[in-house]
């Protein structure tokens, strides 16, 4: 068993805020058995990681993980979504950032890859002072939603109060993003380190809004992410859609006129 694998178990544990106890329990097994996989004196089965994942209530791609780093073939499949069979998926998913017009939508992979973007989401990036490097993105790879986000000279440039907005995206996003080594690079630059270290700032908004200066204008935007509803690969499951709103009237009537 590699370090991965009890450095995962561990994270993912402390992040659902359980105890070894009552993560044992819950998975049929004891808590000294857990304590040993965790400082990785013990291998699991393939039963029990399945049952520790389950009592984790771990999404496809962190059940993946563990089974990769335990050395046991992935428990589903994982497929590249640009082949035919998920054509419809694909579509399915254009035609929805398509209606989301006169505001911004994109399609994303596990790594957060730009999969897709409509056209008011690429004229309002299009409006903006990007570097080539995140935005559509240069040497051969897709533009990269969290390199564009948090970069210094990304999406954060534009943001009102980013070191608010910032850390409360990253810590959601750290949990759930699939590239390890992306993840890694992002928290190493200086200005996020630096916003990490504040303590977390409370929130009276029910969902945190995006909140840029734009055009000399406040604007305010509303996130909304959605996943297909029965995926049965992992690849499918990472599909993202995010599409995002306007929070305000003057917000809404400047994405209007922008997307005419």
């Amino acid at each position: 068993m590699t370090d991965a694998l009890s450095d995962q178990l561990r994270r993912h544990r402390r992040d659902s805020g359980r105890s070894q106890l009552d993560l044992a329990t819950a998975a049929g097994t004891t808590q000294r058995h857990l304590s040993f996989l965790e400082s990785g004196r013990a291998r699991p089965g393939a039963d029990l990681l399945t049952r520790l994942a389950a009592a984790l209530a771990l999404s496809m791609a962190d059940r993946n993980a563990l089974f990769e780093a335990a050395g046991l073939l992935p428990p589903v499949h994982d497929g590249p979504l640009r082949e035919a069979a998920y054509a419809p998926l694909r579509q399915a998913a254009w035609r929805l950032i398509e209606q989301q017009r006169p505001y911004p939508a994109m399609l994303l992979d596990a790594r957060y890859d730009l999969l897709a973007v409509n056209p008011s989401l690429e004229r309002l990036l299009g409006m903006l002072d990007l570097p080539s490097a995140l935005w559509p993105g240069t040497s051969g790879q897709p533009a990269n939603l969290l390199r564009l986000s948090f970069h210094a000279d990304g999406l954060v440039r534009y943001m009102d109060a980013p070191e608010t907005w910032v850390p409360a995206h990253w810590r959601r996003i750290r949990r759930d993003a699939r590239s390890p080594d992306l993840l890694r690079e992002i928290e190493a630059w200086p200005h996020l380190q630096a916003w990490l270290r504040e303590p977390p700032q409370p929130s009276t908004e029910p969902a945190l809004l995006e909140r840029y200066q734009l055009d000399g204008l406040p604007i305010r935007l509303l996130s909304m992410m959605t996943t297909p509803g029965v995926p049965t690969d992992i690849s499918a499951a990472s599909l993202r859609i995010n599409l995002m709103f306007p929070a305000d009237t003057a917000t809404d009537d400047w994405l209007r006129q922008l997307d005419r």
